[in-house]
This record gives structure tokens, sequence and C-alpha cells, in this order.
């Protein structure tokens, strides 16, 4: 296992996706919100992961790659899953280049551990209320040399699931997917917008088998704490974990660049 002592991982809803949704939050600048995320890829040599929501392959993955491997901390690989309306199932549109492939979802990056072999895997989860299969997936990356698994996902807000069985019956499954990991002796990390908060009873289960990294359910958006980064109890201790709410850009400082704060979990590797 070649996996370093301790790593970090941040996931982020860019608001990068959706004009309606994010059109006071600097939306489209993919420069600044790429860069945001590099910025502290630079500045911490433990992060391993990111993760971004609400983004685009064309617009945002492709020149998230190209940032992370300009900055001389390793090769990474980055990975998107197109996101699918949970009603009809047709594609979502990227907003800030419409010429572009309807291409808005999920967008996940790793760093490529010594010795490590990761390979994008796309997982996606069950429906509900008749609405169309698959419109609910993770972007993932499996690296069996080091059994290693990171996932990023989002699931609906309220409008698109207002009775929550869409979003509970989605973390469930990933629960469930993980866990099948887990069981094979794989550490992992799965992260995202869940659009629930703590006491909600549809998140409750991913407390099972992993453990959230911010303990404290500090606020990521207006709404409270609504994005998690949840780690495999086999394989890690936590560190830290918390909303960054400072130490970025000023526009990032001020919330200029989405309406939601970055969350990271620290961990550090452990034998049980």
């Amino acid at each position: 296992m070649s996996i370093p002592t301790d790593v970090r991982a941040i996931t982020w809803n860019i608001c990068g996706a959706s004009k309606t949704a994010c059109w006071d939050h600097s939306f489209g600048d993919r420069y600044g919100k790429v860069n945001e995320m590099v910025g502290w890829v630079k500045r911490d040599p433990r992060v391993a992961v990111v993760m971004f929501n609400e983004s685009c392959k064309s617009y945002y993955g492709d020149y998230l790659k190209k940032q992370l491997n300009a900055t001389g901390t390793g090769n990474w690989k980055v990975s998107h899953v197109n996101g699918l309306n949970v009603e009809t199932g047709e594609p979502f549109i990227c907003d800030p280049d419409i010429n572009q492939p309807k291409d808005a979802g999920v967008t996940i990056a790793v760093k490529q551990f010594p010795d490590g072999d990761p390979k994008p895997l796309k997982i996606t989860f069950p429906s509900t209320n008749g609405r169309p299969e698959g419109t609910q997936a993770a972007a993932c990356f499996k690296d069996d040399p080091n059994k290693f698994l990171a996932c990023a996902t989002h699931l609906p807000a309220g409008k698109a699931d207002p009775d929550k069985h869409q979003r509970q019956a989605t973390v469930r499954s990933l629960h469930d997917q993980l866990k099948k990991y887990q069981d094979q002796g794989y550490r992992t990390v799965a992260g995202g917008d869940f659009n629930l908060k703590p006491d909600d009873a549809a998140i409750k289960p991913m407390y099972a088998d992993n453990f959230e990294a911010d303990p404290e359910h500090g606020d990521t958006h207006d709404e409270g704490k609504i994005d998690y980064m949840f780690f495999s109890d086999y394989g890690w201790d936590l560190l830290n974990g918390n909303p960054i709410l400072s130490g970025g850009s000023d526009q990032y400082n001020q919330k200029r660049l989405s309406d939601h704060w970055m969350m990271q979990g620290t961990v550090r590797v452990s034998n049980g």
C-alpha cells in the first residue's frame, strides 16, 4: 500500500451549471472557481481528492484537470458523470456554454498515489416514484493496488424530491455499495451536496460503517449543513473536518464564487 499517511479531501458545490440558481455568485467564472480549488491543492500537499458539484465536464472538468496537473503536486486524474433530471431522465444543459454537450453533473479528481492505478467508475442508484432509472449517480475513482475508492455525488433538492424518497433511496444505496468495497478491505471516501441536514432521517444510513468529517455540523450553505464528507470506519482516523469559511481569495471569502462553502475532511491512515 502506498497511500500517504495523511489524506485531505475537499468537496465544493461550485454553483456552476445553472444560471437560474447561481447567477449572483460569479456564475460561469471557471477561472475563479477552478483556481480557488487549485489554490488549496498548492497550499496543502495532503489534498488528494477534490470534488465539484454542479459542474460541467467540458467547461469546468477539463480545465480543472489541466490546472491540477500544472501545479507540480503529482499526477491528477479527473472523471465526470453527467446529471440527469430526476423527473424526465434528460441530461442537464451547462448554462455557461450552451454550445457544449449537455454535460452538467459532478466532477471528481484524485491524485495518483505511488504505485497506484486509479480508474474512473460510475455508480448509479435506484429511482423512486416511477422516475426514470439511472438519474442519480456518483463519479468515482477505484484504485485497486491501494484498495482505495473515492466518490462524489449530488442529490436532488427539495423541489425535485419533496418527500425525500429519492434522497433516502440514494443514501441507502450509496452506503450499501461503499460497504461492499469496505468488506473487501477498501478505504473509502464519499462526499458532495446531499441536500439533507444532519437531523434528517434520510442521511442517517451514511453514519453506519462511515464517519462524517465534521462532527460539529458547521453550515455549508444559507440553509445550514447540506454538504458532507464521509470516510469509511475501516482504515482511517479523523484528524479534522470543517467547512472552509476563510483562507482563500477575497472572492471566495466574501462568498462571491458560490452559494456554498467548501467542505474538507483530513484523515490519517490506520490499520483498524
